[in-house]
């Protein structure tokens, strides 16, 4: 698990700003301070939704929760959409039948 840390959002848009130029800026290699671009539209949100899609289905696949009718999410920049349907490809590939249906 991760260590944990205050987090910061724009609720504090005093203090974020002062942490976030703080992090861009610093030399500090082993801070623990991480930025997030707003709406997570990055590679590294998509392979955070990739990586939510394999866990969903290895949960499946144990039997802790029950197979999905559907999943409802909103969609903007469809970020959240392609990390989704990368997983659910990747877990298919994987053999996890916790998705086989169309």
């Amino acid at each position: 698990s991760f260590p944990t840390n205050p987090v910061t959002t724009w609720a504090q848009p005093l203090r974020f700003l002062r942490i976030l130029l703080s992090s861009l800026i610093s030399r500090n290699k082993n801070a623990l301070t991480f930025v997030l671009p707003l709406g997570g539209n990055s590679p590294a949100g998509v392979l955070g939704q990739v990586s939510g899609m394999l866990e969903l289905a290895d949960q499946i696949r144990a039997g802790d929760i029950p197979v999905l009718d559907a999943i409802y999410v909103p969609v903007a920049s469809s970020c959240t959409l392609s990390g989704m349907i990368i997983g659910v490809a990747l877990a298919r590939s994987f053999g996890l039948r916790a998705f086989s249906s169309p």
